[in-house]
């Protein structure tokens, strides 16, 4: 990390085909970090929603839960982190909108 960056935790770049899936909505991702994602969805949840999602890493398929913090229509919006769990195969790692 540059000694510039004063972020509390180092991002990174997902690489093509990294996503989130939550309800019926897969959206790209990017600025991944521990505490949180840029998700660049063309219809954002509200601020304040809470969400269970599924992050796909590769093969790798990382169940999440968040809330959203930030939430723009032209710019990606933002959510943090709350808890990160093993999603078991074939579980439902989604939640309903609203």
């Amino acid at each position: 990390m540059s000694s510039k960056d004063r972020r509390a935790t180092q991002r990174f770049q997902p690489k093509s085909g990294n996503h989130i899936a939550y309800a019926a909505t897969s959206a790209v991702i990017r600025d991944l970090s521990l505490e949180g994602v840029f998700v660049c969805d063309l219809d954002p949840l509200p601020v304040g929603s809470e969400i269970i999602f599924t992050l796909r890493a590769g093969d790798q398929d990382i169940s999440l839960e968040g809330i959203v913090r930030l939430s723009f229509t032209k710019i990606p919006s933002a959510c943090d982190f709350n808890r990160i769990r093993r999603c078991v195969p074939q579980a439902n790692c989604d939640s309903n909108r609203g």
